[in-house]
């Protein structure tokens, strides 16, 4: 097809060129549309070819010779060079027996490099050499629905290039070598197993492809099955190497697996809960080191007062605990202000007795847990003496005789003997009241409070600083290393936690102390 070539400089764009020139049939971008209308390709690209190809047009229709390119200062440098040619290896040759089909192969690279500006002497050679690659290497043509413009401008029209896109890749991925051998039916080998896996059917392709090959004068007929052996013997030689290495991992990490497996049984407690006549019940999750202890007074409805820092998760295992018994869970926590009616109720102005929560679990069992104990009025709390010891209570609508299955757990910081120095709001509670618990002394539980922090190496901080300061007036408390965590999870520095959650307005010397504790988890 003829076509008159115009300046391309005066588009914006391939579409508005093939729009001008009537070449929106063709295929490709600026460099296609050179090689189509047999321009010469100018190394800046196909529209300077077209360019050139005009103002030389131009140049022939006035009378005059185009404008010669001037020579770069690397031109001028190699121009004393001797030009070294580029020679084009002659095309390998395969030895097909019986001379049948010829050999159909896809060239994946250029089997010459592209010629490069500084070997030629001048402009014009350079085209010719760049011109004859170009022709020799075409740029594999895509279809037409590899270019976005064939799809409308939506999102409908997006998903459907993208599908193209995908379509087209695997299409290229899937291409494959074909290689005759023999007259019969050509082998198509698309790929050789390199795997260790593969080694049998490797050499099977490989013996299969050396059959078909002529032999050389005074050589003997080449045996399949005899190739494939020594193939087969050879790659599994060179892979031996390999196998020990991977047994010996896997050996390895089977015995880490056994040895992490015996030590979670060696630090694990089966907990089975077993009550008068019925089922026995498994504890399953993590609890408290005490858990059991606590768990064996309740199962015996031995009332229990638990003694520990704050945070320590006394609350929390006595859930647990009602949990593991299969009991109702109520929890009050008192404090001076705490009445009497609060506890066991009171008639109201229309006389309808208001109940509470003690009294629901007196009268129909269950685990109710008095939190804070020690900071609640010790006159209000000695109301709680008859129920305790004796079967009944005295509630304002009258006697209600204790269920069979309730049980109070009492939840203090202090033994009841009065204020301490880290808990200065606490009472004395009368010795009579005391007398109704078993005491329980509840410390923190490392191992469970590592467990249940997000960022083991903050929890570790918080530990040792606990060990630092644990003759000061300070309580830091598991708290510190759950709720630490979930803030470094959430994007905050460790400086910023450990100050909102350690430091939080301790002395200037006591500050220094954590910041150096700090020092040793936090490298710079």
């Amino acid at each position: 097809m003829n076509a008159q070539i115009i300046n391309a400089r005066q588009f914006n764009s391939v579409e508005e060129y093939k729009a001008a020139t009537g070449l929106q049939d063709v295929p490709g971008e600026w460099m296609d549309l050179a090689r189509h209308l047999g321009v010469p390709i100018n190394p800046k690209g196909g529209r300077r070819s077209i360019y050139d190809a005009w103002k030389a047009q131009q140049a022939q229709q006035d009378g005059t010779t185009a404008d010669t390119p001037k020579k770069s200062v690397a031109t001028k440098v190699k121009a004393t060079t001797v030009q070294v040619p580029v020679v084009t290896p002659e095309p390998e040759t395969s030895v097909i027996a019986n001379a049948a089909p010829e050999v159909v192969a896809i060239p994946d690279k250029p089997k010459t490099k592209a010629p490069r500006r500084m070997d030629f002497q001048n402009e014009e050679e350079f085209d010719a050499a760049m011109t004859e690659y170009v022709l020799a290497n075409p740029r594999p043509e895509k279809p037409a629905g590899q270019h976005r413009r064939n799809y409308p401008n939506n999102e409908a029209g997006n998903k459907q290039f993208e599908a193209a896109k995908v379509e087209w890749q695997n299409h290229l991925n899937a291409k494959t070598v074909d290689v005759a051998v023999n007259p019969a039916p050509v082998a198509n080998i698309a790929m050789v197993p390199t795997d260790v896996d593969n080694v049998e059917e490797t050499a099977r392709q490989l013996a299969k492809l050396l059959a078909g090959l002529t032999p050389k004068p005074g050589n003997a007929q080449i045996d399949p099955a005899q190739v494939a052996q020594m193939i087969q013997d050879a790659v599994k030689e060179e892979t031996k190497g390999i196998h020990n290495i991977l047994n010996n991992e896997l050996y390895e990490y089977g015995e880490l697996l056994k040895q992490i497996k015996q030590e979670v049984q060696n630090n694990t407690t089966t907990i089975h809960v077993k009550v008068n006549d019925k089922a026995a019940v498994q504890v399953d999750g993590l609890v408290h080191e005490r858990f059991e202890d606590i768990l064996k007074h309740v199962a015996v409805r031995d009332h229990v007062m638990l003694v520990g820092p704050a945070g320590s998760g006394k609350t929390t295992v006595c859930e647990n605990v009602a949990q593991a018994l299969a009991l109702d869970f109520y929890c009050k926590s008192v404090c001076a202000q705490t009445s009497k009616s609060e506890l066991l109720g009171y008639m109201d102005a229309n006389g309808n007795f208001v109940s509470t929560e003690f009294r629901v679990a007196y009268e129909n069992g269950g685990v109710f847990v008095l939190d804070e104990i020690d900071a609640g009025n010790p006159n209000v709390i000695a109301v709680l003496n008859s129920a305790l010891a004796n079967n009944y209570c005295a509630f304002a609508d009258g006697m209600i005789r204790k269920h069979e299955d309730f049980v109070l757990i009492a939840c203090a910081n202090t033994f009841g003997t009065g204020a301490s120095r880290e808990y200065v709001g606490r009472n004395q509670l009368d010795s009579a009241t005391l007398d109704r618990f078993s005491v329980i002394e509840f410390g923190y539980d490392e191992k469970l409070e590592t467990a249940l922090s997000p960022d083991k190496t903050f929890c570790q901080f918080v530990q040792a600083v606990r060990k630092e300061l644990a003759n000061e007036r300070i309580v830091i408390s598991p708290r510190a290393s759950i709720q630490g965590g979930k803030l470094l999870a959430a994007g905050c520095t460790p400086q910023y936690v450990m100050q909102t959650r350690i430091i939080k307005g301790i002395n200037a010397s006591q500050a220094d102390r954590v910041k150096a504790v700090f020092a040793r988890f936090y490298k710079k």
